[in-house]
């Protein structure tokens, strides 16, 4: 072939030089497994310490090697053919099968080897960026040198020897470093929009069916909601949800400007919190050591922690909860007893499994006239506060260095009952709990329950117990408990505090940073049809 140059017709700013051809033939690793080495499926594993990539674990829509897929091979297996252990970074491509299909391989995490249907390619002569090659090989040029070779031959693979045919133009190394970025830049660019695309279709989506919903129920016209919606969306911050959650077409336009909804709890939170002090609340760690206190229960974090005080925890409590780290909304919380494991020792390797991120928490035991209700589960209330200034303005206002010795007030907001249901043992309104007010100064419960299908409850379906009219022991030592923790971060000033009654008083299970907004003003909740807005007046 002659050595001829060539310039693209359009350049990366500030490249002159000419492309120069390049061969998979001129210093290119190529190899690929020489048969089946005697390699069957049946030495195909499912856990292993040595990945086996086949062709079918190719995502071809990102080009990479998901390793999730990919079944193990043994120790002896992957030795016998040191020319096929892949790489970071390695260009991977079928040769039969489907080919031309290619990835490259990124967060490789074990060793790995090939099946006999891939090639591996890896540049040894410095001259070429792996992501350009990449971005070559996905390219209608190898494809159309792909579909070449299979013209007028009955070969139903590549063979090698026709794959170092393939002949290509490159620049220098660092214009294809910028190419690459470039077309990289774009995938996330076109990835962002896709997905907002597909976001938009699903709200679109679920806010057609809202309005549908809205017009059975009520007979006004589809568009006349759909304008409404728009309206309360730009004056009052509610969305679709909203709108239905809190029946807004009910409503007259001052009752609708009471309600605390998705747009204002945003920005309270935003006016009332530092969100650098955001990783107190999130990590469940973090909280248990600022707030040991307020928990007055064992605990114990699983990774990082010695496994002999790991497993002294375990000796010490038979049952306990396992919460994740980094967990909310009651999702992976798991009740574990000791006894359901042959040894300490098994259930500690659960525990301590890849994946796994626990905190161990000491089982509360609930008051008698609390658990009455529903055993099952830890009944909680939810308690929001706010922290202002004595002039009732956010502290956040206040320069830095003035925020320490600011003199603060805790306000009260709200107060809900939060209650298990169906045999599970969170109390999640959005696991299959329900919720009632309770008023804030007597701790009595003021309304009926209601779940998250809007099933009304005057008793529990399980016990029989009355909840509308419940009065909570340790109420006045639950109010003082949240006014006073509230003081602790006084940045994060607007927080929801999850709170349980024992016989021996109130704790917190766990706090939340974002308190939430449509539990406290369902319908059934505001016979008044006005919204909680209102509290978060502070200058009165």
């Amino acid at each position: 072939m002659k050595n001829t140059s060539k310039k693209p017709e359009m350049r990366v700013a500030g490249y002159y030089d000419d492309w120069k051809w390049h061969g998979l033939d001129e210093q290119m690793y190529i190899k690929s497994r020489i048969g089946w080495q005697a390699l069957t499926k049946k030495e195909y594993m499912t856990y292993g310490d040595y990945y086996l990539i086949t062709g079918t674990d190719i995502d071809e829509e990102t080009h990479t090697v998901d390793l999730t897929r990919c079944f193990y091979v043994s120790k002896e297996r992957y030795e016998m053919d040191d020319k096929i252990q892949i790489h970071e970074g390695d260009i991977i491509v079928t040769k039969d099968g489907t080919i031309g299909k290619v990835a490259m391989v990124k967060g490789l995490d074990k060793p790995a080897t090939l099946n006999s249907h891939l090639f591996v390619l890896r540049d040894m002569s410095g001259e070429l960026d792996n992501r350009f090659l990449l971005r070559l090989f996905t390219s209608h040029i190898f494809e159309s040198f792909v579909e070449s070779t299979k013209t007028g031959s009955t070969l139903t693979g590549l063979p090698q020897k026709t794959f170092t045919k393939f002949k290509f133009l490159v620049p220098e190394l660092e214009e294809q470093k910028k190419i690459a970025s470039y077309f990289d830049n774009l995938d996330l660019y076109m990835s962002f929009h896709q997905k907002e695309i597909e976001r938009l279709i699903c709200v679109r989506k679920a806010m057609m069916e809202k309005i549908n919903s809205i017009h059975q129920k009520t007979g006004m016209s589809k568009f006349k909601i759909f304008l409404d919606m728009q309206k309360c969306a730009r004056r009052y911050g509610a969305g679709y949800m909203d709108y239905d959650l809190f029946e807004m077409y009910n409503l007259t336009n001052e009752q609708r400007d009471t309600y605390l909804t998705r747009g204002r709890n945003n920005n309270l939170v935003t006016k009332y919190c530092n969100l650098d002090t955001l990783h107190y609340f999130k990590n469940k760690d973090e909280f248990n050591t600022v707030f040991h206190q307020y928990l007055r229960r064992d605990w114990i974090k699983v990774n990082g922690t010695p496994k002999e005080q790991v497993m002294e925890f375990l000796k010490k409590h038979e049952e306990f909860m396992a919460k994740p780290i980094d967990g909310g909304c009651g999702k992976g919380i798991e009740k574990i007893s000791t006894k359901d494991y042959s040894s300490s020792e098994e259930l500690y390797q659960y525990l301590t499994k890849e994946g796994n991120n626990f905190e161990l928490e000491e089982i509360i035991k609930q008051h008698p006239e609390v658990a009455k209700i529903y055993p099952n589960s830890i009944n909680t209330v939810r308690i929001v506060t706010v922290v202002t200034t004595k002039d009732g303005k956010s502290l956040l206002t206040l320069p830095k260095e003035e925020r320490k010795k600011a003199e603060l007030t805790p306000h009260i907001i709200c107060a809900y009952f939060r209650i298990g249901n169906g045999g599970k043992f969170v109390d999640n309104f959005n696991s299959g709990g329900m919720t009632a007010p309770v008023d804030e100064k007597t701790g009595i419960v003021t309304q009926v329950a209601i779940d998250k299908q809007k099933n009304v409850y005057e008793t529990h379906p399980q016990t029989g117990e009355k909840i509308k009219g419940f009065q909570f022991p340790y109420w006045e030592e639950a109010i003082e408990l949240c006014k006073k923790a509230c003081q602790e971060i006084p940045e994060m000033g607007y927080v929801g505090w999850d709170v349980a009654f024992t016989p021996n008083g109130p704790l917190f299970v766990e706090a939340n940073e974002f308190p939430g907004h449509d539990i406290y003003q369902l319908p059934v909740h505001t016979p008044d049809k006005i919204g909680m807005m209102p509290k978060f007046n502070f200058n009165h």
